[in-house]
């Protein structure tokens, strides 16, 4: 008789848990996505006006890219913006890579549509686990976002209106970051003024009892300070969110208890779009895609923010 498998996390065993946050095996086609996500990116960095590589912090990695707007306000649908000011929103964007692979690079596509609808597009990196813990990439990206509020203007965009996105790990650590108390760093309590979170991991419990944990060696106070689910921003603010239908069941329920904790707090109903015929990867290039309804759904939020408050 085969010995019976113990329960790790919500019923599973270790094998299945395992398979849930494994995200390679659940998409066997995952290479030909991200060598989509390459060529465009590069396409990206060779077409667009674009300022590359531009520190926020001491290591080469603590870097971001910054496309400038092709116009302030240009693109479909840029009437009723709602502000008179010559400087564009501005889109901050995280990628993901599990917060121990990938880079800046591998997102550059996404500038594309966005900065033909007026919008300045940054993309922000971190160094990477082992070489620093994760405590220490939020506190790269929470100096990044400081730099941008700081320094956009010097590139056209518009430090009161801010908004950031991350898809995967880059997900969470957006989450994260419109968790931040950004008075304490001297900054608007509204620094950022909304968020796009696709396939985010916003409990890292089941991440701490998963295979992953010899990588990032987390125990449960890490979980507790560092989980978005237990660290909800302290202010309203639009939400977008979505899995890919074709994702491993973890995924969704994450995003789902993440949305409900969020409306349980009052910070205003989450805008869910679905896209039921992605998986992990292929949802990652739709942020980039303008006949994307996730697409059309940041944009939307970005064009809804308010004027400067600088």
């Amino acid at each position: 008789m085969e010995p019976t498998a113990v329960p790790v996390y919500r019923g599973m065993d270790q094998a299945e848990l395992d398979r849930q946050y494994d995200l390679r095996t659940a998409a066997p086609d995952h290479e030909a996505w991200s060598a989509r996500r390459t060529e465009w990116s590069e396409r990206a960095r060779t077409t667009l006006p674009r300022t590359l590589d531009v520190r926020y912090g001491s290591t080469a990695r603590q870097a971001m890219d910054i496309f400038p707007a092709a116009t302030p306000g240009s693109g479909p649908g840029a009437a009723g913006r709602g502000t008179d000011s010559d400087l564009a929103p501005v889109e901050i964007y995280i990628h993901g890579g599990a917060w121990r692979a990938k880079s800046k690079a591998d997102v550059s596509f996404i500038a594309e549509g966005l900065v033909a609808a007026g919008v300045v597009f940054v993309a922000i990196d971190h160094d990477l686990i082992p070489t620093v813990t994760l405590d220490q990439i939020v506190a790269q990206v929470r100096a990044a976002v400081a730099w941008i509020h700081a320094n956009i203007a010097g590139f056209g965009g518009d430090p009161g209106r801010l908004h950031i996105s991350g898809h995967s790990s880059g997900a969470h650590l957006a989450a994260m970051a419109i968790a931040t108390d950004w008075n304490a760093l001297g900054l608007p309590a509204d620094t950022i003024k909304g968020a796009c979170l696709t396939s985010g991991i916003f409990d890292l419990e089941p991440v701490r009892l998963s295979e992953r944990n010899g990588r990032m060696d987390l125990d449960d106070a890490a979980v507790a300070r560092l989980s978005p689910l237990h660290n909800l921003p302290a202010r309203p603010m639009p939400l977008v969110m979505a899995t890919g239908g074709r994702e491993t069941a973890e995924f969704p329920r994450q995003t789902a208890a993440y949305r409900d904790a969020w409306e349980a707090a009052g910070l205003g109903t989450v805008t869910m779009v679905a896209m039921p015929n992605d998986h992990h990867y292929s949802l990652a290039v739709q942020p980039g895609n303008p006949e994307s309804p996730l697409f059309a759904a940041v944009l939307a939020d970005i064009r809804a923010i308010g004027g400067s408050t600088r």
